[in-house]
């Protein structure tokens, strides 16, 4: 918080405006400046304020600070604006790394003149846990098939990262280097840290961890700096890993290990499955930034040594860092990054709570018993939060069956409602490993052996969520993967209930809300109020309407495909009446051409008066480059190559390891429609100017009138928004 003494007797900092109506005179010329350091000055507060013969509904912002300016930061940061402090904060650290700009000098030049508080306060006000309404998208997977086909790939970049927070946490470095000689409080290297994980940055996150002792306060360091550290170095957290189970879901490719070995033919197998979705691939997807050939997941799969879990379990030990609730549910999905089962069940489950979990082969029967005694002031008694990584830990390894168990004998033992979020978790990892290329990988491995994950398992645990014994009740994506589930099965008319009962209805409350948004943001806009709060809900609306519009369209597209490749479908009942009453029914969400296939071919037509959410892009790109396996090494590489692993090549560094031959593809991608930032004030004409057939927008489409108003091209530009 701001020290009271930067805070005037007359104003206050949670309250922008003041309320000026308490006031019978207007404020006197000089006050006291709201914020320290000389931030705000005297002109450029009063600037801001009303007369009260100048009060309106809306508040109003004659004179806004220049952008990239620290007063905007101040500013935004008195009025609690989370939205444009984040903006405000971007453009000004870019200011700062500018050398070219007119302002550079004197940016750095304050950021080192304020005071830590103020600093801290910004930082933490940053926060991306602690305040998620920064990000536009929050809770949405935004997938690489998003990237083709949904206006949501513009919140992305080519790594999958949300661009908000690589861009906030680029503002913190330049913040940090332009203060080099001021040292940060411990409580700002933690949000930093948290900054680090919401961008995907595992060596950021190591670097404001080491940070934090060389600049004198290892000693400050209190057990919820290792926490955070732990949660971003093994991107524990739905915000790190971008909501995407993809990103963090366990490979069988990474328990090839020295002491237990896969055979060389399913090495062989995993490879070429890899080296196949990446030339597909167009971009470096879930890959290290600044390393696009390593992928994420290799810095996460070491079960050994000095980077990985292991050792900093011990370390926690030693350091003494209590063993709570909180940091016993982090352990299980840092260790379940390198699928160290083992360590969960013994370390975790039998230590803490004497329960024991036993697979039984080859039936692949689980068996879960036990459960210690604790009371209710225990610092280990589960709660909600340890049932969640429970279902995130065994479900990343594929271990649905597990989990169920698990957790039904916790909530049972220690009286524990079981969360939605819980059940919602173990839906989603069940659905992904049912999915063709996990469900293969994993039948493939012989090293920690478990039953295929099918339908039927997504299908038992959608039926055991929804009993009357939890009752819980599903929410958007979870209606979304019982649909996709239904429609690869080939059951149509369940499938079809799901859309037109909940999907739809939901779809519709959304489109409403964002419509509604819309108008708020034209109403402001007219009003010069400050139009990026209202800009942001209506691009938070619209995000959570272009996914469900993209979650219903991906189950209508699948239904059309497993239909065509349905022998009996094709020439039944479904080919004549179903799907033809389906595209009817639903056209809204399909695209412009819709194509499937009866007996007698295949039919393909194209709707002109639908808008079209994507163009198509035809060009020449180079595959992702990506390092070579062993086994297809040649003497020309340097080494001796072979199916038979060398002793030499465990000391050669990742860095020289030689990367596969890179293919230039002549690629055709779907480029969707992006969306407007700022929909801007109406053009409509003045209002001594009467409104004819000569200056109606809604009817005159001549030339001269676009030049001169602008009047149409901005009504189309909004029809299309509305339409998108």
């Amino acid at each position: 918080m701001l020290s009271k003494s930067a805070i005037s007797a007359r104003s206050r900092l949670a309250r922008y405006p003041p309320r000026l109506r308490r006031r019978k005179v207007p404020l006197p010329q000089h006050h006291p400046p709201l914020v320290a350091d000389g931030a705000l000055s005297d002109a450029t507060y009063q600037s801001q304020i009303l007369n009260p013969c100048q009060q309106r509904a809306f508040p109003v912002n004659d004179a806004p600070p220049k952008r990239g300016s620290l007063a905007s930061v101040l500013g935004a940061l008195q009025r609690q604006n989370l939205t444009q402090l984040a903006d405000a904060f971007i453009a000004w650290t870019a200011l700062m790394e500018d050398e070219s700009q007119l302002g550079h000098r004197s940016a750095i030049e304050e950021a080192r003149a304020l005071r830590a508080t103020t600093v801290s306060e910004i930082v933490r006000s940053l926060d991306p846990i602690l305040n998620p309404g920064v990000d536009e998208a929050r809770g949405v997977a935004i997938t690489k098939m998003h990237m083709q086909l949904s206006p949501l790939h513009a919140l992305v970049d080519e790594f999958g990262i949300r661009n908000q927070h690589v861009r906030v946490l680029m503002g913190m470095y330049i913040l940090k280097r332009a203060r080099h000689d001021v040292p940060f409080c411990i409580s700002d290297y933690e949000t930093m840290i948290r900054c680090a994980g919401s961008a995907g940055s595992l060596l950021a996150a190591k670097h404001f961890f080491r940070e934090s002792a060389y600049r004198g306060r290892a000693g400050w360091r209190t057990p919820r700096t290792w926490k955070e550290f732990i949660k971003a170095r093994f991107l524990t957290e739905p915000t790190y890993y971008q909501y995407d189970l993809s990103r963090i879901a366990f490979r069988p490719r990474d328990l090839h290990r020295i002491y237990t070995p896969l055979p060389t033919d399913v090495v062989k197998v995993l490879d070429r499955m890899e080296y196949s979705a990446n030339i597909l691939s167009p971009l470096p997807w879930n890959r290290v930034p600044g390393q696009p050939d390593g992928d994420v997941r290799r810095q996460l799969r070491k079960r050994v040594g000095y980077k990985s879990y292991m050792a900093h379990w011990r370390r926690a030990r030693a350091f003494g860092i209590p063993m709570d609730e909180e940091f016993l549910s982090t352990s299980m999905i840092a260790f379940a990054r390198s699928g160290s089962q083992y360590a969960i069940k013994t370390l975790i489950l039998r230590d803490f709570y004497d329960i024991e979990c036993v697979e039984r082969h080859p039936s692949y029967s689980v068996e879960v018993s036990g459960g210690r005694d604790l009371s209710a002031r225990s610092m280990v008694r589960p709660t909600g939060r340890l049932l969640d990584a429970i279902a995130d830990a065994f479900g990343s390894m594929g271990k649905i069956e597990a989990s169920v168990k698990i957790i039904q004998l916790m909530a049972t033992k220690y009286n524990v409602l079981i969360p939605a979020s819980t059940w919602s978790k173990i839906l989603h990892w069940a659905y992904h490993y049912s999915t063709g290329p996990a469900a293969f990988a994993h039948k493939l491995q012989t090293v920690m052996p478990q039953p295929l994950v099918t339908a039927e398992v997504v299908l038992w645990v959608w039926r055991t969520m929804t009993s009357d014994a939890y009752g819980v009740e599903p929410s958007f994506d979870d209606w979304y993967v019982y649909a996709r589930v239904l429609a690869k099965t080939n059951a149509l008319r369940g499938a079809t209930d799901a859309l037109r009962q909940h999907m739809v209805p939901e779809f519709r409350r959304l489109d409403a809300e964002y419509r509604a948004a819309v108008l708020d943001e034209l109403m402001v806009n007219d009003t010069h109020a400050f139009p990026a709060d209202a800009s942001h809900a209506r691009r938070r609306a619209e995000a959570r309407k272009d996914h469900a519009r993209f979650c219903i369209a991906r189950c209508l597209h699948l239904m059309l495909r497993a239909s065509s490749l349905d022998r009996v479908h094709r020439r039944g009942y479904v080919a004549r009446a179903v799907l033809p009453a389906l595209v009817e029914e639903f056209g809204e969400f399909l695209p412009r051409e819709v194509q499937y296939r009866t007996a007698q071919g295949r039919v393909a037509f194209e709707r002109p008066g639908v808008i079209r959410r994507h163009d198509r892009a035809e060009g020449w790109r180079s595959t992702v480059p990506i390092k070579l396996a062993y086994h297809m090494l040649t003497p020309d590489d340097g080494f001796p190559g072979g199916d038979e692993p060398v002793d030499g090549l465990l000391a050669v560094p990742e860095k020289d390891w030689p990367d596969a031959e890179q293919l230039r593809i002549l690629d055709r991608q779907r480029r969707p429609k992006s969306r407007t930032t700022f929909l801007g004030r109406p053009p409509l004409p003045p209002a001594r100017l009467p409104i004819d057939e000569r200056t109606d927008p809604r009817a005159v489409t001549s030339r001269d009138y676009k030049l001169k108003h602008s009047g149409i091209e901005w009504f189309r530009m909004l029809e299309r928004e509305l339409l998108l």
